[in-house]
C-alpha cells in the first residue's frame, strides 16, 4: 500500500535529502504522483509515478552504492 511505501521512505528521506537535494526532491514528487494517483483511482498516474520513483531511486542508488 502507500502507507507502507510512505513509511520506508520515511526511514531514509534525511539521508537522501542530505546527500542529494535535486534526487530527495525527485523522489518526493514521484511519491506525490503515486500517492494522487492512488487516492484518485487513476492508474495510469499510479504508474507514472513509479516509473519516475524507479528513476530517481536509480540515480541515487547510482551515487550512493
Amino acid at each position: 500500500t502507500f502507507d507502507e511505501l510512505h513509511e520506508v521512505w520515511e526511514e531514509i528521506e534525511g539521508t537522501v535529502r542530505a546527500k542529494e537535494k535535486q534526487q530527495y526532491l525527485d523522489l518526493e514528487d514521484a511519491l506525490g504522483g503515486i500517492k494522487l494517483g492512488v487516492q484518485e483511482k487513476k492508474l495510469d498516474r499510479v504508474t507514472s509515478g513509479v516509473a519516475d520513483l524507479n528513476s530517481a531511486l536509480d540515480a541515487y542508488l547510482s551515487a550512493h552504492p
